[in-house]
């Protein structure tokens, strides 16, 4: 049996079919920004130190724990405590210099189609409501779509500069 929440299906709001709709989109936008670059030049780091491969990377780790948020937000199981993304922890113990970039793509790909099929289907009072002190989900999608966009520049200034 269903938890309740998932237990109804409504359409979604207008205003959510837009952002939802951009959601849904990230991964081409995502490989629009690195277009047709040879694959090491992903490698060249900007000023910040991060490469487009580590950025790549980091918005497939990011959808991954996203995708347990969202889980846990839908479901209402009670979230741990937020704990701050680890951009520099992550990038230097889980060796983004040596990840694929292009699986980093796929992965990414993949992670969000699947988070948003769990979306589209939720019922429209979690895009609103918390759970046990929980961000809504519309919470967690407006922070997905901000960081995307964030980094789908990035990579267009890493790479085409």
């Amino acid at each position: 049996m269903l938890p309740p929440i998932l237990s109804t299906v409504s359409p979604l709001t207008p205003d959510l079919a837009e952002d939802f709709t951009r959601y849904v989109s990230a991964p081409t936008r995502v490989l629009e920004a690195v277009g047709s670059v040879e694959w090491g030049e992903l490698n060249r780091p900007g000023d910040s130190g991060w490469s487009a491969r580590d950025v790549l990377i980091h918005l497939a780790d990011v959808e991954l724990s996203d995708a347990h948020a969202i889980r846990e937000i839908l479901t209402g199981d009670p979230l741990e405590s937020p704990s701050p993304r680890w951009d520099e922890r992550w990038k230097t113990r889980l060796r983004y210099v040596w990840r694929d970039p292009e699986l980093a793509i796929e992965r990414f790909r993949i992670l969000r189609f699947s988070n948003a099929e769990i979306l589209e289907r939720a019922d429209n009072a979690i895009w609103s409501r918390s759970l046990g002190g929980n961000a809504a989900a519309r919470d967690l999608l407006e922070h997905a779509l901000k960081h995307v966009d964030e980094h789908v520049e990035q990579i267009r200034a890493l790479l085409h500069r």
